[in-house]
C-alpha cells in the first residue's frame, strides 16, 4: 500500500468519444512496462518516477506531460513516490481525422517524449474534465479537438499524401496478422513463425510494392510494420523480465528466444536502441535471480 494509507486505484472511464480512452491512476507504486498501438498523452498529476522511452531517461514528477507515439514502448523502472496521473489514448485514425479537419498533416511525431508546457497540459486537462463530468459529446470533442491542436503545435512536420480509404482495411488486416503470428508463438501454436514476418511477402499477397506497403502503414499506424512488431517483442520480454525466472525460463537467452527474436544477439541491440540500458542491466533492477545475459551483448 503506498504510503499515507491511500491504496492504488486505477480505472477506465467511458468517454464517449470513438477512438479514444481515458485510464485515471492514483497512488500508484508499480513499476510497469507498457507497448501502445495508439498516442498515449499522460498528464502527471502527482508522484516521481524514472521512465525509459526511446533513449531518454527522464525523471518524471507533477506538471509533466507525456507524449508516446503508437508502436513505441516505454518503462517504468522506477517509482520513488506514489504516482497520480490521468493517460489519454487516442487511436492513430481518430487523430488523423481531427488534424485533416483542421488542415493538418495526418500524423503526430514528438522529437522528445517530456513536456513541461503548462498549455498542453492545460487542453489535456479540459478534455479528462469533460469526460468526468460527462459534458456533452460535443463539449468532450470540442476539448479533444482543442488538445491536438496545441499537440500539433509541438509536434515535427511529416508531409505525407493523404492515405487512400481503401487501404484502411487492408493495412487493420496487415497489423492483425502481425498480430496473429506473434500470439501464436507465445502460445506456444507457433513454431518459429514470430521471427519470420516478412513484409516482401506480405506485401506482394496484397499486390503492393514492401516500399509502399511500409509508407502506407506508417501512414495508417506511425510506425512500419518491422518497428510495431519488434516493439510488442520487446513488451512481451519486458513482462518476462519482470515476472521473473519461472517455468523453463531461466536467462535472457530464454526470453529472448520465448518474445520471438531471433537470437539473444538481435534482443540486445534492440533492447539497448530502445531503451539505452542492456536487458542485463535492466533486469539487475527489475528482478533478481536472472541467469548470465546472452554472450553477445556488450
Amino acid at each position: 500500500m503506498p504510503d499515507g494509507g491511500q491504496s492504488e486505484r486505477a480505472e477506465f472511464l467511458p468517454t464517449g468519444l470513438p477512438g479514444v480512452h481515458l485510464l485515471r491512476v492514483r497512488a500508484s507504486l508499480r513499476p510497469y512496462s507498457m507497448h501502445h498501438t495508439t498516442y498515449a498523452f499522460t498528464r502527471v498529476l502527482a508522484g516521481h518516477g524514472r521512465w525509459h522511452y526511446r533513449r531518454w531517461q527522464p525523471d518524471v514528477g507533477p506538471r509533466r506531460t507525456m507524449l508516446i507515439e503508437p508502436g513505441e514502448l516505454h518503462v517504468t523502472t522506477k517509482v520513488h513516490t506514489p504516482a497520480s496521473f490521468d493517460a489519454l489514448f487516442v487511436e492513430s485514425n481518430e487523430v488523423r481525422r481531427l488534424l485533416e479537419r483542421n488542415g493538418l498533416g495526418p500524423q503526430l511525431h514528438f522529437s522528445a517524449p517530456d513536456v513541461g508546457d503548462p498549455a498542453v497540459a492545460a487542453t489535456l486537462g479540459r478534455v479528462v474534465r469533460a469526460i468526468q463530468r460527462r459534458q456533452s459529446v460535443e463539449v468532450r470533442e470540442l476539448c479533444l479537438d482543442e488538445a491536438i491542436l496545441a499537440l500539433a503545435e509541438r509536434s515535427e512536420s511529416r508531409a505525407k499524401a493523404a492515405l487512400p480509404r481503401y487501404f484502411q482495411p487492408l493495412l487493420e488486416a496487415l497489423r492483425a496478422e502481425i498480430d496473429a503470428r506473434l500470439d501464436d508463438h507465445w502460445s506456444g501454436d507457433g513454431g518459429g513463425g514470430a521471427r519470420v514476418i516478412s513484409v516482401r511477402r506480405m506485401a506482394a499477397e496484397r499486390g503492393l510494392a514492401p516500399v509502399a506497403l511500409i509508407r502506407s502503414f506508417r501512414a495508417a499506424f506511425g510506425t512500419t510494420p518491422f518497428h510495431y512488431a519488434q516493439m510488442r517483442k520487446m513488451g512481451r520480454a519486458l513482462q518476462l523480465i519482470q515476472r521473473g525466472p519461472r517455468g523453463g525460463i531461466h536467462t535472457l537467452t530464454d526470453i529472448a528466444t520465448a518474445a520471438g527474436f531471433y537470437d539473444g544477439a538481435q534482443f540486445s541491440r534492440m533492447f539497448r536502441a530502445q531503451l539505452g540500458v542492456t536487458p542485463s542491466t535492466f533486469a539487475s533492477t527489475a528482478h533478481r535471480g536472472w541467469g548470465p545475459r546472452p554472450s553477445q551483448t556488450t
